[in-house]
């Protein structure tokens, strides 16, 4: 499994070096879309009406921008120099996308946080709900590795079933591959929380489209080689 890990690794960091002004200059614009967000949340609405006001300020603003992120690494694969204007075009082009999948990771936050304190505030064994919860979250978190750049790669209308049903695929079936990769891309998260956001401000964002896009296009690699191996063994028995 590492062989396969760590050419992942080096190709991300090699990729976010050759094109590290682009990359830094896309993540900051990015993480300036999260502060309509961060300043109503400032502001102390009352409860529900402050979660709602930051929820639509994410949505608007920085689903587009995320979209824009994962469109722009995506480019990577072309083995050419990344340019600003790929992170524009993609908002341009999947600004839609980028709310819908938003308003989704949205919605599960909430329901999640709900039932973690529900579960959590109950006698045992139902407290040990929470912990199934943790699990649930952790495992929504892997499968953002693929939405996102899935989303992008999907031609024509988007069709919500098969994003996910393509993303739940993807996730499980390499389960121990993306359990590596997600454990390491959450240590990451949290260690650039530690640092004051400062790495996520910067690079962060990217990194993880970057990474994501990568891991796509592995898996897409395998499932290529895994056809071209069953139609090799079908013509060979007739």
């Amino acid at each position: 499994m590492l062989h396969r890990i760590i050419p992942i690794f080096a190709k991300t960091l090699f990729d976010l070096w050759d094109n590290i002004l682009v990359i830094v200059v896309a993540n900051v614009i990015w993480a300036l879309s999260l502060a309509p967000a961060f300043l109503i949340g400032q502001a102390r609405l009352p409860v529900p009406y402050n979660i709602f006001a930051v929820a639509v300020a994410l949505a608007i603003f920085s689903g587009p921008t995320t979209v824009g992120l994962y469109a722009l690494t995506s480019e990577v694969e072309r083995e050419e120099r990344l340019e600003l204007g790929q992170f524009f075009s993609g908002i341009r082009q999947y600004y839609q996308r980028g709310w819908l999948l938003i308003l989704f990771n949205l919605a599960f936050c909430i329901f999640a946080y709900f039932n973690i304190v529900f579960y959590s505030s109950q006698d045992f064994p139902i407290k040990a709900f929470s912990i199934a919860w943790i699990w649930v979250i952790f495992f929504w978190f892997l499968l953002q590795i693929y939405l996102w750049p899935m989303a992008i790669r999907l031609e024509g209308k988007l069709q919500v079933r098969l994003l996910f049903r393509n993303a739940l695929l993807a996730t499980f079936k390499y389960l121990g591959f993306n359990l590596i990769l997600g454990l390491l891309m959450a240590i990451g998260l949290i260690g650039s929380v530690l640092a004051s956001l400062l790495p996520t401000v910067i690079v962060g964002m990217s990194l993880q489209a970057m990474l994501s896009n990568n891991m796509v296009r592995e898996v897409l690699r395998q499932e290529r080689e895994r056809a071209n191996i069953a139609a090799a063994d079908k013509t060979n028995d007739n």
